[in-house]
């Protein structure tokens, strides 16, 4: 699967404050990595991986992006007023994390994650600070984390354990490349967009490779017939392997 959605997010209002909401995008956030994944030290910590925390705003509709403090009525009168109230003046400090196998991992990070959440959020000194919960026992991978899946067809060195080779070859069928999050073995608390596309050039680069490989029969002898066709040294060298 994706990057989990930790359940550690905190939302924060400020009565001088004039947050835009409306002007906002998925990217023009602010976020931090120090406690993502190998970022930090996890010598004397109980869990691997990590999470990247962010603040950022993705557009002004009303009932699914508007705050109201705690104990604010969940409709009628006085949620309508707070809604208005709040409405420019919050946002939310969130924590998507990493994804790894180990058993209980992700509760046991998300504890330790959501006391940074509540650490920097403390620090902006809001007006009201709404609760910090974190992920609870058992954890369940079927609510929504996020539409960013990977896993199914995972990279690996040994065909025992993998589907695709670490340069997103079919162990099985030779002229068939996996390009796609789904040869992650695990994700990072990080979107998958930016390794993916590494992934993809480093599978397009196998691929040409095998593709001028598999067309010419000469190939198929390392020096080439005779000393006279192609060699498989030399299609290395055009495609910069």
């Amino acid at each position: 699967m994706g990057y989990i959605d930790l359940n550690s997010g905190v939302n924060v209002f400020f009565k001088d404050r004039w947050i835009n909401p409306f002007l906002a995008a998925g990217s023009s956030g602010t976020g931090i990595d120090e406690f993502n994944n190998d970022n930090f030290d996890h010598s004397a910590l109980p869990f691997l991986g990590g999470a990247s925390i962010a603040a950022n705003l993705t557009n002004g509709r009303p009932i699914r992006a508007g705050l109201t403090p705690p104990g604010t009525p969940r409709w009628g009168t006085a949620w309508k007023k707070a809604t208005a109230d709040w409405y420019a003046h919050s946002f939310d400090v969130h924590a998507q994390g990493s994804c790894y196998p180990p058993r209980e991992n992700e509760v046991r990070m998300s504890q330790w994650v959501r006391q940074k959440v509540a650490e920097i959020c403390k620090a902006m000194a809001p007006d009201v600070m709404g609760p910090v919960e974190g992920l609870k026992t058992p954890f369940d991978t079927r609510q929504y984390q996020s539409t960013h899946i990977t896993g199914g067809t995972t990279m690996g060195a040994d065909p025992q354990f993998s589907v695709v080779s670490p340069r997103l070859q079919h162990w099985h069928a030779e002229n068939l490349f996996v390009v796609g999050a789904s040869v992650y073995p695990h994700n990072s608390g990080d979107n998958p967009t930016g390794p993916l596309a590494a992934a993809a050039t480093r599978g397009q680069d196998t691929s040409a490779f095998s593709t001028a490989f598999n067309q010419c029969a000469v190939c198929h002898s390392v020096d080439g017939i005779n000393g006279t066709g192609p060699t498989l040294k030399g299609i290395r060298a055009q495609i910069g392997h």
